[in-house]
């Protein structure tokens, strides 16, 4: 199945990922996660030379696809 709009449902959660950040970029990120309904985690391609972090959301609200790039 495409990633296209007319494939998804609304959605209460959002991944982000961040791909060859810093260590300290990464200490920054996870700082601020317990404020948030979040957690983040490395991928399976992470490696110490070229980390790579999925950062997961909850989000208030049920999110729409014609809505989700503007989140």
């Amino acid at each position: 199945m495409l990633r296209i709009k007319k494939n998804m449902a609304a959605c209460a959660f959002g991944g982000y990922d961040f791909d060859a950040c810093t260590p300290r970029a990464v200490r920054k990120l996870t700082d601020h996660l317990p404020r948030y309904a979040a957690f983040s985690y490395q991928t399976a391609s992470h490696t110490p030379q070229s980390p790579r972090i999925r950062l997961v959301v909850a989000f208030s609200r049920l999110v729409h696809p014609d809505a989700s790039g503007s989140v």
